[in-house]
């Protein structure tokens, strides 16, 4: 495709990730003490790992093979562990913490949004938002920018929180717009 990161990011040697061109450093659902409270969190978490296992599973059993660009990437938790179970994954990640934490799991990481990285047209065949959508108030863009990137076979795993009878505290400490059900989604 004649892309290459060098076109619309920066190599940062010291921090091992592509940052992009503008990128705002600070813009994120968290600040960088959130950032890394969660990545500690996530690790003693029975519950991340058991997930991770259900997420890569289903992976595994679409048939999905090639990279996955793993948007929202936030600590690379997820990323590390599909990397670990075989699956190439290049995490995004517009949060320069979740970024850095990223690269610091072993994940090739860009500090930027999808957005920004300026992909061509059908330029990628996998891509995951693994709890992303219910921290934006605008999906349609990520969705559409996703939806441009993706080969015509190219798969989009996504995952979010269900049911709004779950709504509680939880949710607006965690920055979450809104919970799915099978319609909404």
């Amino acid at each position: 495709f004649a892309w290459t990161p060098n076109l619309v990011a920066a190599w940062d040697g010291r921090l091992n990730i592509w940052l992009a061109s503008g990128q705002q450093l600070d813009k994120s659902v968290y600040d960088d003490e959130t950032w890394e409270k969660m990545g500690a969190l996530l690790d003693n978490s029975w519950w991340s790992r058991t997930r991770n296992s259900i997420i890569h599973s289903t992976i595994h059993k679409s048939g999905i093979n090639k990279v996955m660009w793993d948007v929202g990437s936030g600590t690379g938790f997820e990323a590390r562990y599909l990397i670990a179970q075989g699956l190439p994954t290049i995490g995004v990640e517009p949060s320069h913490a979740g970024a850095v934490a990223g690269a610091r799991r072993g994940v090739l990481s860009f500090c930027a949004s999808i957005e920004q990285l300026q992909l061509p047209n059908s330029s990628l065949e996998n891509v995951s938002m693994l709890d992303v959508l219910e921290h934006l108030d605008n999906r349609e863009n990520l969705l559409a920018e996703v939806h441009r990137l993706l080969t015509s076979d190219g798969r989009l795993v996504l995952t979010v929180p269900a049911l709004t009878s779950l709504w509680s505290q939880f949710d607006v400490d965690l920055g979450h717009y809104l919970r799915y059900n099978k319609r909404s989604i």
